[in-house]
């Protein structure tokens, strides 16, 4: 089953919503490997159980969505800079809004191991509230981009 969720939560990330001034640039062709990576990874989640594998997959989570930073950060960077002209400024608020969502997205998946790795139940459950927040904040933001990128 969270397979079958996880595919359309990073939905936004497939097509590679990014500015058409960065089409097959590094940052699409990362976000692309990213997103692709992510997949993969949360397909075998489900399909391997031995405990090395468990070990590892929350520290794989934090490299994948730390990794993930970067094309969300440089798609804004482009979006607001205009090379021409040597100026910034001119990103679109749907632009702001795609960059803010992907960074709660990605924030929530580096905290991962926090929420299995400490011995506290409470700390466990401290990063759990903290994703589901960030995940609900993913949510409200890609609708209010995808509202702000129909007008």
């Amino acid at each position: 089953m969270n397979a079958a969720f996880y595919i359309p939560y990073v939905a936004t990330n497939v097509p590679g919503a990014l500015p058409p001034a960065t089409s097959g640039s590094w940052v699409n062709i990362m976000n692309d490997v990213v997103t692709s990576t992510s997949v993969v990874k949360t397909l075998l989640d489900n399909l391997i159980t031995n405990d090395a594998y468990s070990k590892a997959s929350p520290w794989l989570e934090t490299v994948i969505n730390a990794a993930w930073l970067a094309p969300a950060i440089a798609a804004i960077y482009y979006a607001d800079y205009d090379p021409t002209k040597h100026s910034s400024g001119h990103s679109k608020l749907s632009d702001r809004l795609d960059c803010a969502a992907n960074m709660a997205f990605d924030v929530g998946g580096v905290i991962t191991p926090g929420t299995v790795v400490p011995e506290s139940p409470q700390i466990k459950l401290g990063f759990f509230a903290v994703q589901q927040l960030l995940s609900l904040t993913y949510g409200v933001l890609t609708i209010a981009y995808g509202a702000e990128q129909g007008k």
